[in-house]
């Protein structure tokens, strides 16, 4: 992807951005590309600035349509999964784009007038032919996240989720929270702490820190939810990362944790638990009681968005007069070298990081 711009296009699609926020950041990348394009004209001491690649004089021109569509369509985190967007969002960005584009005065490219005109899967497909792939559920879509590489061992890649469109309807585990995001950059910017270890996870939601402890090469990854929904598509989200089916040392199950039995694991982690206050007891007993395969206490790593600070307060006294020793990892976290290319709704200022163990 050419400049920062369309970095910012593409993030934008890929996760479900408002179609006008996406049509805008378009115009934007277009009209810098532009003007990038008349510096360099300018430094090289040409008579004229080159012709900007992606439409007149930067604004939504059929170049920049076209690079919109290909993002929408053929998108290879998409494409290499066999999955394809969900037809009502590329309806309403077909829509903004050509909205857009006439009131910048442009021509609408040939793609974008074939889609308009018919099916817009159909209209993008290669050949003509109908689109392949499969396309998600009513009320669902397939978002796409990026992480940049440590500059180490760790390359950038992407994580590709299902997730619900609708928080009230179905489990709120179907959805992809900030915390969790926090959770898996600290997890992918510390793999050391997590290579080798068994390490179970609480509340999983949709996967992602499931995901990310596979790719820091924990030995065992046990995702754990209270609704047999999320655990069904928790799984199918870790298969779709290449972490899932069939992967020695990865599972999914459901857990109460008013009644978890044995939890037994070396790392026990969670993220946006604390969404009502009470299930403070239950977890607080739970991870007071884990153990890793030695008898030893388990070490528990909660990130949570903080949205009520009584709530996290009662938390972390809770997690003392149970016996835990708690320590704050939250700036250590915010430090970490991988982070997501993601559209946070909270800032990671407003996300905090804690270390629990019990004191022997």
């Amino acid at each position: 992807m050419a400049g920062p711009g369309w970095g910012r296009v593409r993030c934008g699609v890929r996760q479900r951005e408002a179609a006008h926020r996406v049509a805008a950041e378009a115009r934007e990348a277009a009209a810098a590309a532009a003007g990038a394009a008349g510096a360099a004209g300018a430094a090289g001491g040409a008579e004229g600035a080159p012709a900007s690649p992606i439409g007149g004089e930067g604004g939504l021109g059929p170049g920049a349509q076209e690079r919109v569509l290909e993002l929408l369509f053929r998108d290879p985190a998409l494409v290499a999964r066999g999955l394809r967007p969900e037809r009502a969002y590329c309806e309403r960005v077909l829509k903004a784009l050509a909205k857009e584009a006439v009131a910048d005065g442009e021509e609408l490219c040939e793609e974008l007038v074939a889609c308009l005109a018919s099916h817009p899967l159909e209209a993008a497909a290669p050949g003509g032919g109908g689109a392949g792939g499969e396309l998600p559920p009513a009320g669902w879509c397939f978002k796409t996240y990026s992480y940049n590489g440590d500059g180490a061992d760790l390359a950038a890649g992407e994580f590709t989720l299902a997730l619900s469109l609708n928080l009230f309807e179905g489990s709120t585990g179907c959805h992809a929270w900030e915390a969790g995001f926090f959770l898996a950059e600290f997890v992918l910017s510390n793999r050391g702490l997590f290579r080798g270890r068994r390490c179970l996870e609480l509340g999983s939601g949709p996967g992602t820190v499931g995901v990310a402890l596979v790719r820091a090469e924990a030995a065992q990854v046990s995702l754990t939810d209270g609704d047999a929904d999320t655990v069904e598509n928790a799984c199918r989200n870790m298969g779709l990362n290449g972490a899932g089916g069939g992967d020695v040392g990865v599972s999914c199950e459901e857990l109460r944790w008013e009644a978890p039995g044995r939890v037994e694991a070396d790392v026990v982690l969670g993220a946006d638990l604390l969404y009502d206050p009470g299930v403070i007891p239950d977890l607080v007993r739970l991870i007071s009681h884990a153990r890793d395969p030695a008898g030893a206490p388990a070490e528990a790593l909660i990130a949570t968005a903080v949205r009520n600070e009584a709530t996290l307060d009662m938390f972390l006294a809770a997690a003392g007069a149970a016996g835990l020793e708690v320590e704050d990892l939250s700036e250590e976290a915010r430090g970490g070298a991988v982070k997501f290319d993601h559209h946070l709704t909270l800032s990671r200022d407003a996300v905090r990081l804690h270390r629990l163990v019990l004191k022997e």
